[in-house]
């Protein structure tokens, strides 16, 4: 990276006719480099903050709506309440998130997108 230069921006080995990065281009650019991983760093640890504080928040929803679909089924149906509230919660987490994965993958093979692209074309 720092290699010496003649007059002209030349590089002392035969045939060098690309001007070589400078010493002080090449830690400029390092610096460049390191501050880019750092910002990185710190979106990536947000980013991972932000989801687990949406999955904690999706836990308590789904517990909340539970313990109400819990109480509803214990009142219209006389199932015991500690069932119902189980049993609505698992649903309420369950369900959005296996449709959530669902998606996700769908997306990463293609996506509807390109299910719709491709019927166009062959209508």
């Amino acid at each position: 990276m720092g290699t010496e230069t003649l007059e002209g921006g030349k590089d002392r080995r035969p045939g060098g006719d690309v001007d070589p990065l400078t010493f002080a281009d090449a830690q400029e650019e390092a610096r460049a480099a390191e501050a880019a991983r750092r910002v990185t760093r710190r979106a990536v640890r947000r980013l991972d903050a932000l989801e687990m504080a949406l999955l904690v928040a999706a836990v308590f929803l789904a517990l909340a709506g539970g313990a109400v679909a819990g109480w509803l089924l214990r009142a219209a149906v006389g199932l015991p309440f500690r069932w119902g509230w189980a049993a609505a919660s698992l649903l309420f987490f369950l369900v959005p998130g296996a449709v959530a994965y669902w998606r996700t993958a769908r997306a990463e093979k293609g996506g509807a997108q390109g299910r719709r692209l491709r019927r166009s074309k062959e209508n």
